[in-house]
């Protein structure tokens, strides 16, 4: 409700008439346009079908988190319909851009930034687009941001805006436990935890588990195991890695490293880059488990999901 001044038996009339808002002019136009977000946030989040966020970090670095991050979420875009986001929150080293050989205009600072400027429309201006459909917002190489210059509540503001208006969310988020990683990993349905198989990778595995559950307070349910790089002739397999970790949902993708090599530095997704090789079908797999709606045609289950069922 605009009203010319700040009468206050109109304002209530107009409240009892279920006005969500009153303004006496001049209005500001920013608080105005803030108002109107809010109205759209809450109409979308009660009336239709909220995405998913899936959340991918490291349990120690080096482990792939970044890859996989990226080839889920380009794998998901090409064999779905769904609407695909790919968020890069490594705000110091982030690489996805990189990976999928696009170059961002705008940055995720600056959509944190502007948050209460941004609609549904506009966060749509914010990202680079692949070829694939995939939508990526992310850092830019020549910027340096430290994790305390982020607003948080801007930041959940953000998060609200990207699960009210795509179908998945992936990040790329890096390991380390901080009000930022904190605020996405609450926010997050699915967490996955990429390892390899060592003692010291199960280790920091562990330990991460355990923060998860004591300080941030995420459910079982939530966590998710992925073995990248696995090699079945190694000592640890996935049964004993799966049982000291205790998580029910486990996952494996298997090693080609000629394979990722050379789709990295061409920034080219391994599915575009050899759709038929074991670890494009094992990225395949791991998106239709993580609830992704598979068309028909890339239903074929691979040689690692096989050997995962008999261990």
């Amino acid at each position: 409700m605009i009203a010319a001044d700040n009468n206050s038996q109109l304002m209530r009339l107009a409240m009892q008439a279920g006005a969500r808002d009153f303004f006496a002019e001049p209005v500001d136009r920013q608080e105005l346009h803030k108002a109107l977000n809010q109205v759209i946030f809450d109409l979308r989040r009660g009336h239709s079908q909220q995405g998913i966020l899936t959340t991918v970090i490291n349990a120690k670095g080096g482990s792939g988190g970044s890859f996989v991050a990226c080839n889920l979420a380009h794998t998901a875009s090409v064999v779905s319909d769904s609407s695909i986001v790919l968020m890069d929150f490594d705000l110091q080293f982030g690489s996805q851009s990189l990976n999928l050989d696009l170059r961002p205009r705008h940055t995720i600072v600056e959509a944190i930034n502007d948050i209460h400027k941004l609609d549904f429309d506009a966060i749509d201006g914010y990202m680079v687009q692949h070829k694939s459909g995939l939508r990526l917002l992310s850092t830019m190489h020549e910027q340096l941001v430290l994790p305390g210059e982020i607003d948080l509540e801007n930041l959940d503001h953000l998060l609200t805006l990207m699960i009210s208006n795509y179908d998945r969310i992936f990040v790329d988020l890096p390991r380390q436990i901080d009000p930022v990683s904190a605020t996405i990993l609450e926010r997050s349905d699915q967490i996955i935890i990429v390892i390899q198989q060592s003692l010291a990778h199960m280790r920091d595995a562990q330990r991460l588990i355990r923060i998860l559950k004591s300080e941030l307070n995420i459910s079982d349910k939530n966590i998710s195991i992925l073995i990248n790089r696995f090699d079945p002739k190694s000592n640890l397999q996935p049964k004993d890695i799966q049982a000291t970790l205790s998580c029910a949902s486990f996952y494996l993708i298997p090693n080609d490293y000629e394979t990722v090599s050379h789709s990295t530095n061409l920034g080219t997704p391994v599915l575009e880059y050899a759709r038929h090789s074991a670890i494009a079908k094992a990225i395949v797999d791991l998106a239709e488990d993580l609830h992704v709606k598979i068309k028909e045609e890339y239903k074929e289950k691979s040689f690692i999901k096989k050997l995962l069922n008999l261990t």
